[in-house]
């Protein structure tokens, strides 16, 4: 990841501000790097989500926390095969999408080539990954 990227304008203007502002001074899980990642990719794939949380007065890890390991598992999971479609029931409230972004992330980050794309006799499943040349198929709630 390119360190050098800037963190999203509505989060503040410098990575101190951010922490101040945002973290009310509270220390993450995430580092600069991994934060900024997620913020990106959660403004340029669901903007309106970021104008949301921006417009809500409440600040504080609570707060934003939540935010970033959204746009994290967006982020890993963007190149993923059928991710539109995860997305877009994401973005209309199905919270099995959440489930499955936080499954096919956690397989990619394992070393795993996982897919959305899941047909099984006939049956659209959530998920899909090769270990030891066998096909796993996960189905989540």
């Amino acid at each position: 990841m390119d360190t050098s990227s800037a963190l999203p304008y509505e989060f503040g203007n410098s990575w101190s501000d951010f922490v101040r502002d945002w973290c009310l001074d509270a220390q993450i899980k995430y580092s600069q790097a991994e934060t900024i990642r997620a913020l990106e990719t959660l403004k340029r794939l669901w903007p309106e989500n970021v104008a949301a949380l921006v417009n809500q007065k409440a600040r504080g890890a609570t707060i934003i926390v939540p935010a970033v390991d959204l746009g994290s598992l967006l982020a890993d999971c963007e190149g993923v095969d059928s991710f539109p479609s995860v997305l877009e029931r994401l973005k209309n409230g199905e919270r099995s999408a959440y489930s499955e972004l936080v499954l096919v992330s956690s397989l990619l980050n394992l070393g795993y080539k996982a897919s959305f794309a899941a047909s099984l006799e006939g049956k659209n499943l959530d998920a899909k990954c090769e270990v030891e040349k066998q096909v796993l198929y996960f189905e989540v709630a």
